[in-house]
């Protein structure tokens, strides 16, 4: 995010679009849920055919000149679609956020040409900036981010069973790594999906292990829950 945002915050400075800011955030919208190549990609696409959907209505809305109440009605109405569909579709969501957003920044009298070009220029810019950066930098995060976490949960596992030996497992210190066993569990699972999606052939050196870590995982977990916690 760092290298996308400082690359496409000058770029768009240097082509003099008024608002490389539009570029900056382009950028981080893509990037920051992660590094999966493949998801990050097809965010890119929404991004940007929702953005050239959104001018295109934009354009028919400011030409109806609506004013008043008209207006606030509009806005209300983007905001709630945005807020319903953002999790599903998000180049629907990308549509009403840049009719929002030209809405809101434009001012009697500009030129809404100005306007547009700017937003579908910095998009260009930080949308393609992103997607080159997410394949090409940090690439060994892939690679590692996998047996790390399967030594995160090997780790906890062996805590809990410590803990539960020592004071069983419904003591707080066994309540807290029990806690701590689900989470990295669960962050294992993210993390394995996002290694075979991106690199298959590195992740299926340690697919074995991971499946080995969730058995373990919870059947430890399962065996605590048959105890009853004390009061």
């Amino acid at each position: 995010m760092l290298v996308a945002c400082a690359v496409a915050g000058t770029a768009a400075y240097l082509l003099g679009t008024g608002r490389p800011d539009w570029a900056i955030m382009s950028a981080i919208l893509i990037l920051h849920s992660g590094v999966d190549r493949l998801v990050g990609t097809y965010k890119a696409l929404h991004r940007l055919v929702g953005t050239v959907a959104g001018l295109v209505l934009f354009t028919l809305v400011y030409a109806a000149h609506p004013h008043d109440y008209v207006l606030i009605v509009l806005l209300a109405l983007l905001q709630f679609l945005i807020e319903l569909v953002l999790v599903r579709n998000y180049a629907l969501a990308v549509v009403m956020i840049t009719t929002l957003v030209l809405l809101v920044t434009s001012v009697p009298g500009q030129d809404p040409a100005e306007v547009m070009r700017d937003r579908l220029l910095d998009t260009v810019i930080g949308v393609a900036v992103a997607v080159v950066v997410l394949w090409t930098v940090g690439q060994s995060l892939l690679r590692r981010a996998l047996p790390g976490q399967l030594d995160r949960v090997e780790a906890v596992t062996a805590r809990l069973e410590r803990v539960v030996t020592a004071t069983g497992p419904t003591s707080d210190p066994a309540l807290a790594a029990r806690r701590d066993l689900q989470f990295e569990l669960i962050e294992a699972v993210r993390i394995a999906d996002t290694a075979y999606r991106n690199a298959p052939d590195d992740a299926g050196v340690h697919w074995q292990r991971h499946l080995a870590g969730q058995d373990s995982g919870y059947r430890l977990l399962a065996a605590c829950w048959s105890q009853p916690r004390r009061a």
